[in-house]
């Protein structure tokens, strides 16, 4: 669903659920990834869109196995160079 549609059915709850504010969504992906020693790994990446109150506004959390790796920061893009992907790779 595109971003625009999310927000404005967040609207829609306020006036008709009563919703007060929203305060994170999050939004999962499933992908596979390319480890150092080039075998693939599936991954389950959880990106957190959190309100302006938050000191960071991105969060990732990516999970191989047992294996997490977390990302925050202002921007999506600053929060996925954040995460420390090669953790993964004993995952």
């Amino acid at each position: 669903m595109p971003l625009d549609d999310v927000l404005h059915a967040i609207t829609q709850l306020r006036d008709v659920a009563g919703i007060l504010a929203v305060r994170d969504m999050v939004t999962t992906v499933r992908c596979d990834r390319r480890t150092r020693d080039g075998t693939m790994q599936r991954v389950t990446i959880e990106i957190s869109f959190r309100t302006p109150s938050f000191a960071s506004r991105y969060e990732i959390q990516a999970k191989a196995g047992r294996t997490t790796a977390t990302g925050k920061a202002n921007s999506l893009d600053e929060a996925l160079w954040s995460v420390d992907w090669r953790s993964l790779d004993s995952g």
